[in-house]
C-alpha cells in the first residue's frame, strides 16, 4: 500500500492491532480486520487522489477525514407519545355497530354521543370501519361538544 498515506490510529475495537501507518492532515481509527483496514486505506487514497474533502465514518463510531469539514450532529429521533388505551379493544366499534353504523344509507346521518370517551377515538375508529365497508370518501364526520356526527355521503 502506498507510504503516503496519513494515519494517526486510536484503538479502535478490543482485539489488540499490530499494525500502524502515520503521516499528516488526516486520523483514522483502526479498523476491525485487515480487510476493512485495505478498503480504508485505498477509499482515502481515492479521495486524497482526486483532491477531495471528507469524513469516513466506520461502524465503531471513530471517524476517518481530510480538510476542515465538520460531521453534522446526529439528529434525535423525536419521541413518539402515544395515549394511553381509554377503553378496551373493540369498544368503539361494538358502540359503532349498536348505532346501527353498518346499517346506514347513503344521506343518513348518525349523531355517536361522546360520553367519557375522546372524541377523536370515536371519529377514527368510524373512518376505518366506513373505510372497510363503503371505500374512501364515503363518510364525513363532524366533532360537536357532547357527540359525533356522521354522515354517510357515498
Amino acid at each position: 500500500m502506498s507510504a503516503q498515506l496519513s494515519f494517526d490510529f486510536d484503538t479502535a475495537s478490543t482485539k489488540p492491532v499490530n499494525k500502524t501507518v502515520t503521516a499528516k492532515n488526516t486520523t483514522a481509527p483502526v479498523p476491525s480486520s485487515d480487510m476493512q483496514m485495505r478498503g480504508l486505506i485505498k477509499a482515502e487514497s481515492f479521495l486524497k487522489a482526486i483532491g477531495a474533502e471528507y469524513i469516513i465514518k466506520l461502524p465503531n463510531g471513530k471517524t476517518a477525514y481530510r480538510g476542515d469539514m465538520k460531521l453534522a450532529p446526529e439528529k434525535k429521533k423525536p419521541f413518539r407519545t402515544r395515549r394511553n388505551p381509554e377503553a378496551p379493544h373493540g369498544t368503539f366499534t361494538t358502540m359503532l355497530r349498536n348505532a346501527g353504523f353498518e346499517k346506514m344509507e347513503i344521506n343518513q346521518t348518525l349523531n355517536i354521543p361522546i360520553d367519557s370517551y375522546h372524541p377523536e377515538s370515536i371519529r377514527s375508529t368510524a373512518c376505518s370501519m366506513a373505510q372497510r365497508m363503503w371505500g374512501n370518501g364515503a363518510i364525513m364526520t363532524a366533532i360537536h361538544k357532547d357527540r359525533v356526527e356522521i354522515l354517510r355521503v357515498a
